[in-house]
């Protein structure tokens, strides 16, 4: 998704820039990194490229109406070389109004368990003259602590940091993002709510998802709010793909489905 503009015409979506380059990429079949950017599967080494190869790869269409979007990927030799697993992930998009609902079926087409891990990383405006009391509101209260990644690696560090998250909300400024991203570790929500004076309402809506990272570029003007089903490394971890924590795991010809939605006021 590269741009979601209101009635009013008013766009959503970051459209790129020196910050940061992209819009909001699929995560898939890894989130953030993993140890020397490599995974390790029947003690065979593979180079993993960060958030994994989907966001780089073109997905064929398989149906495009008015209102939907239908693309799908599959394994190739590229993403062999890289994630030795065949699968397929289809991608629906569906517009209904002020809502945008975006629908992710992953299917293991292989013969054995096949380990992956699916999120989205959407940026959205956030310039600054918008940023007069802007928050975050959680559909639930949350816990005491956060996670955090390493800045540089993008591996999920051992230490936490207490929550910045009072009564379900969350107030936006720079200086929460002075360490880097925030990460809502098995989150009681399924919605936040992102708002600022001067700037319409935007809900996200997550139902199948675990984690919500909330991160924004240096400099940039735009704010993350990424839906994760696993999460990046522990920093420490070396061991077989299989045995990585957080993720999902698919039986041969089995299914599993991820979904969401953006709804504009």
């Amino acid at each position: 998704m590269v741009s979601l503009k209101n009635a009013d015409g008013v766009e959503n979506i970051w459209q790129a820039g020196a910050e940061w380059p992209r819009h909001s990429p699929l995560m898939f079949p890894v989130i953030g990194r993993t140890v020397d950017d490599t995974i390790l599967h029947n003690g065979r080494e593979y180079p993993m490229t960060q958030h994994g190869f989907a966001r780089d790869h073109e997905f064929e269409i398989l149906e495009a109406t008015v209102s939907t979007l239908t693309l799908q990927l599959r394994e190739n030799p590229e993403t062999l070389g890289m994630y030795p697993f065949p699968f397929q992930l289809t991608t629906t998009f569906r517009v209904d109004g002020p809502h945008v609902h975006v629908r992710h079926d992953v299917t293991n087409t292989g013969t054995t368990d096949m380990p992956a891990s699916l999120g989205w990383h959407p940026a959205f405006n956030w310039p600054a003259h918008e940023r007069n009391a802007a928050i975050l509101k959680f559909e639930c209260d949350e816990g005491p602590t956060v996670g955090r990644l390493d800045p540089v690696r993008v591996l999920l560090l051992r230490d936490v940091a207490d929550s910045p998250v009072h009564n379900g909300t969350l107030v936006l400024h720079e200086d929460i993002f002075s360490r880097g991203a925030l990460c809502f570790l098995n989150l009681n929500s399924r919605s936040v709510a992102f708002t600022s004076e001067g700037r319409p309402n935007l809900t996200l809506s997550f139902p199948e998802f675990q984690h919500l990272t909330v991160w924004k570029a240096p400099g940039s003007d735009m704010l993350c709010l990424e839906p994760w089903y696993g999460t990046p490394s522990p920093q420490d971890f070396r061991g077989e793909l299989v045995d990585k924590p957080h993720q999902f795991h698919l039986a041969p010809g089995s299914q599993r489905s991820f979904s969401y939605s953006v709804t504009l006021d």
